[in-house]
């Protein structure tokens, strides 16, 4: 129940556009990540995600945008925008066909 809070308060950070170096910081434990994790899906240095953290350093908006799809996904219950996050960061391709189910 307190991470699924955690989750929701994140989710209402994300949504108002708060991203002061706390608010990234709840984020990013929110869903369990270390700064180096984090870093690695969003294609940046763990020295970036630290200074969004300490407030030298204000994030990108895709980064931010990416983050808030992060912790609205953890919220739902979804690992979407991770696992296509963990395809890109990993350097695997995407698959050359794909099988799609339809109702």
């Amino acid at each position: 129940m307190r991470d699924r809070l955690r989750l929701g308060i994140c989710c209402e950070l994300a949504n108002a556009g708060v991203h002061t170096g706390e608010a990234i910081r709840l984020m990013r434990e929110a869903l369990s990540l270390r700064a180096m994790d984090l870093a690695r899906l969003l294609d940046l240095t763990p020295e970036t995600i630290s200074h969004w953290e300490t407030g030298k350093a204000r994030p990108n908006r895709a980064a931010f945008v990416t983050l808030g799809a992060l912790i609205q996904d953890a919220f739902d219950g979804r690992t979407t925008t991770r696992d296509r996050l963990a395809v890109l960061s990993g350097g695997r391709a995407y698959p050359r066909a794909l099988s799609v189910k339809l109702g």
